[in-house]
């Protein structure tokens, strides 16, 4: 019987800021081979999720309670998020 795939799960890196999505280790800390950086697919969906619902509120998987408020700036960004210069 193969053994299961550890899950797919999202990370922050502490020096870019990026999100990335990968395998990781059984302690956590490191990922297990590769990882992607999704960061702009990552920011649209929360945008797409939550614009237009003003403060609206989620709970974090310790139970923080937290409000997120998305506001549109511009209809014209100069460049996309995520885009090198």
């Amino acid at each position: 019987m193969a053994k299961p795939k550890a899950p797919l799960r999202l990370a922050v890196a502490a020096l870019t800021d990026n999100v990335y999505v990968g395998r990781l280790t059984k302690d956590g800390t490191c990922f297990l081979d590769s990882k992607q950086d999704i960061t702009s697919d990552f920011l649209k969906a929360v945008i797409d999720r939550f614009e237009g619902i003003p403060d609206a509120e989620i709970r974090s998987s310790d139970g923080t309670l937290w409000k997120i408020s998305i506001t549109k700036v511009t209809t014209n960004p100069s460049r996309a998020v995520g885009e090198e210069k």
